[in-house]
């Protein structure tokens, strides 16, 4: 965290989220109540079987009962012992990878958006300030992630890594050449995955039907953003790209006219003035009404 101070810090003009509830009680992290909260703008280096439940998590979860039974196989995992139910979930692994997971999974936070950040604050006292000052309310400019927006709309946060999970612009099923996303639909979940959770790794990876590719000046945009939060990866033995941040996408229904649980409650502002993808937006900030 020292060395790649950039990498692990809150950037000016991120979004930030609260870790400072625990997502089930087997966390052996202690968070008692505080003045100032714990927060995060990156979930940095975590596993890509952690990115996995995560996903699962979030994508699997349409209703509040949903929620609550997936937070419960999450806790049952962890407290049954890391052996016999990663191998079961995740296939082989190292001893070192999976008492990472484990680690990972049983320390799970649940969580909240806490704004946006005015100023950099780093993960280590040897860097410099610890502390961020964060806007909770009122207008901001902010930069718009993956899915365009149009003025009106709820805007809810995601990680960068659930792209895949929500339709695009006119994303075709590779199978049947069948358009999965049109009109309105842009930003809504391609469907729950609803399978067991033993299998949930393939299924988190083999449901993603189809993947959007940006165009150049998309990618210049999320080329500008990035290098101004301080993203860039700038090559060998350089300092490495910063990654698994959050970005904030318009709330759409799914495609059968249900609501999400998973994603209602990321729900955290309103889009006053629409923006293409990577592209700056106003958005009107609700975290003190929530």
């Amino acid at each position: 965290m020292d060395t790649y101070k950039m990498k692990y810090c809150i950037h000016k003009d991120e979004l930030v989220l609260n870790v400072g509830q625990a997502l089930n009680d087997c966390s052996t992290i202690c968070n008692p109540t505080r003045a100032y909260p714990s927060v995060v703008s990156s979930l940095a280096d975590i596993s890509g079987q952690t990115k996995d439940i995560l996903r699962w998590l979030y994508n699997d979860s349409a209703t509040g009962k949903e929620w609550l039974m997936n937070k419960e196989k999450i806790r049952r995992l962890c407290r049954s012992g890391v052996a016999n139910d990663l191998l079961r979930v995740f296939g082989s692994l190292d001893s070192v990878d999976k008492d990472r997971i484990f680690s990972e999974l049983c320390n799970l936070p649940y969580f909240t958006i806490q704004g946006y950040s005015q100023g950099i604050a780093y993960a280590s006292e040897l860097s410099g300030d610890t502390v961020s000052t964060i806007t909770i309310g009122g207008m901001q400019t902010v930069m718009n992630g993956a899915f365009a927006c149009q003025a009106g709309q709820m805007i809810q946060w995601y990680f960068d890594f659930e792209v895949p999970c929500f339709h695009g612009e006119a994303v075709e099923d590779p199978r049947t050449g069948r358009c999965l996303s049109v009109g309105m639909r842009k930003g809504a979940r391609i469907d729950t995955i609803n399978n067991d959770f033993i299998n949930l790794k393939a299924a988190a990876v083999q449901k993603i039907l189809g993947k959007e590719k940006l165009t150049d000046i998309e990618e210049k945009r999320k080329g500008y953003h990035e290098r101004a939060l301080g993203m860039d990866g700038l090559g060998e033995g350089m300092t490495p790209k910063k990654r698994n941040i959050f970005y904030p996408k318009p709330y759409v229904i799914t495609p059968d006219g249900e609501e999400h649980y998973a994603d209602k409650i990321r729900i955290f502002a309103k889009c006053v003035n629409g923006a293409r993808k990577h592209e700056m937006m106003d958005i009107m900030l609700m975290v003190q009404s929530l």
